[in-house]
């Protein structure tokens, strides 16, 4: 997920080849669980990867741990 209009459309024509998915957006307002199922998601074990900003590292990670999606690794 990336809240950067201009960055999300980067990413996407570079990783989307590779079974990788952007959504645009805020992570943290985001409903995971609604963006998932509308992604066809059938319950396969999840990572999260980031590389953000300090501050939203622990809100975003308890966001994941609060969660019931089942992540195989948060990194």
């Amino acid at each position: 997920m990336e809240i950067d209009t201009a960055l999300s459309a980067i990413l996407r024509d570079t990783v989307e080849s590779a079974g990788i998915t952007i959504w645009e957006g805020d992570a943290l307002e985001a409903d995971w669980d609604r963006l998932l199922q509308d992604a066809g998601w059938q319950g396969e074990p999840l990572k999260l990867v980031a590389n953000l900003p300090y501050y939203l590292t622990t809100p975003l990670v308890m966001k994941a741990l609060e969660s019931t999606l089942p992540f195989s690794s948060i990194v």
